[in-house]
């Protein structure tokens, strides 16, 4: 489907209602009183002048980046002002979300999203405080994966998940403050391994179920109590 031609170069006109010759267009970060360039074509190669001069038909060439916003601030040749117009950008195309602006260091800062995937390391920068997920047990995700981090509401305990879900940390608990009671569970479902030169001890009984192995390493010890 064809769209409408969009005007090859700016025009501007005084309030006289004649084109306003040798007008200066002023171009700023949207919102600031930043000085911020456009360009002479597509390829953003050259920059134009800040003002941008306006021809003898008061006119001018203006490119602006497709993820950029401006405030425009038009004057006579006499640098008196006919208007401001903030948050001037050009309408959204395919090249638009070719290469999006970072998040969080320039524009956009603030954003919200269903699924964030990271390939490399996430740093948090600040000194603050990171939130993670906040949920009762019947809340937990009905398919989960292995590295699942939440807090549990229902126990009051930070969680995560590897063939199951489980407390972080393996401290004592307790109701309060209090670090009393260590809990471990009564059936090993799953081959397990000691790690070598470790010890390990649990609370019984303890059922191993048919087929699983429970390999104790050359001078490792599991101590059932």
């Amino acid at each position: 489907m064809a769209s409408l031609s969009p005007p090859p170069k700016l025009q501007f006109f005084g309030s006289d209602g004649l084109p306003l010759v040798g007008g200066k267009l002023y171009t700023y970060a949207a919102g600031t009183t930043t000085p911020l360039a456009t360009y002479t074509d597509n390829t953003q190669a050259a920059q134009n002048t800040n003002p941008v001069i306006l021809d003898s038909t008061g006119q001018a060439g203006v490119w602006l980046p497709e993820t950029t916003s401006y405030k425009y601030v038009l004057k006579t040749s006499a640098d008196v002002t006919l208007y401001t117009v903030d948050y001037v950008s050009v309408p959204v195309t395919s090249n638009s979300f070719a290469s999006p602006p970072p998040i969080g260091s320039n524009t956009p800062n603030v954003g919200t999203f269903t699924n964030l995937t990271a390939t490399g390391q996430v740093t948090f920068a600040n000194t603050g405080a990171a939130i993670i997920n906040v949920g009762t047990t019947g809340e937990r995700p009905a398919s989960p994966q292995s590295g699942m981090v939440r807090y549990n509401s229902t126990t009051g305990k930070y969680e995560g998940y590897s063939s199951d879900w489980g407390q972080l940390g393996g401290g004592a608990t307790g109701g309060g403050a209090d670090q009393v009671f260590i809990q471990n569970g009564q059936v090993v479902t799953t081959d397990y391994t000691i790690t070598t030169n470790f010890n390990a001890g649990t609370f019984g009984p303890v059922t191993i179920n048919g087929g699983i192995t429970v390999t104790v390493p050359t001078g490792s010890t599991w101590t059932v109590v």
